[in-house]
């Protein structure tokens, strides 16, 4: 009986120990980052790049409808959307002009500031003038009202804006970039690999950016120049 025993075992097929061997994979090939595993807060953390990103553009759109607002002889309230107001009364908080006036158009080429409380003329005043808006100089038309003569736009202005706006477009992409490789890297931290599905989509939001940035201008040239 045990010499029998000892046979069963000394016969075991041998391919036994291979296929165990081989159900074992090594530490290298295993991948505990793949797409289908993503690490913890990999998809939020892109969405937090994506979105800073979004912010970007966002932002550099509103300043570039600023800039085409003061070369297309248009005169409109919104040219002095970038004053804020600091009131002293406040201890120097700063407030927007429309919470402490009306801005109205009077004549096609006159924009009237008219003060809520005249107490806050000295500030209001002080304020546009701080903005450096081009062209926005204004005048004191009695107690509570300022008036700004707007000139019409020189051809050597509307260079001056096509050369601003592509520098800050530069600088924009830059951010975007900027936005990308810190991404990049946090996401390298996390496990993905360069080439990881969440990377690819990070590069494809980084090339979308890039394409509108350069849309944005042509689009401004275009409106400019006609």
């Amino acid at each position: 009986m045990w010499s029998r025993s000892l046979l069963r075992l000394a016969v075991r097929p041998r391919g036994h120990r291979k296929a165990s061997l081989a159900s074992t994979p090594t530490p290298e090939a295993v991948d505990t980052h793949t797409d289908f595993t993503p690490p913890k807060g990999s998809k939020g953390h892109k969405r937090e790049r994506q979105k800073k990103m979004d912010s970007t553009i966002d932002w550099f759109k509103r300043e570039l409808a600023q800039m085409e607002a003061r070369v297309s002889g248009r005169v409109v309230p919104s040219l002095l959307d970038p004053v804020r107001v600091k009131l002293k009364d406040a201890g120097g908080a700063a407030v927007k002009l429309d919470q402490v006036s009306t801005v109205g158009v009077r004549d096609g080429n006159v924009l009237v500031i008219t003060l809520f409380d005249e107490a806050n003329m000295k500030d209001v005043e002080s304020s546009i003038i701080n903005a450096q808006i081009p062209n926005m100089n204004p005048q004191r038309a009695d107690a509570r009202t300022l008036r700004i003569v707007v000139p019409k736009p020189t051809m050597e202005a509307r260079q001056a804006v096509v050369t601003n706006a592509s520098r800050m477009a530069e600088d924009t992409k830059v951010k975007i970039r900027t936005s990308r490789e810190s991404g990049m890297k946090d996401l390298k931290k996390m496990g993905h690999a360069k080439h990881s599905k969440f990377a690819d989509e990070l590069q494809k939001a980084t090339d979308k950016h890039t394409k509108d940035i350069d849309a944005l201008i042509a689009k401004l040239k275009k409106s400019i120049s006609a």
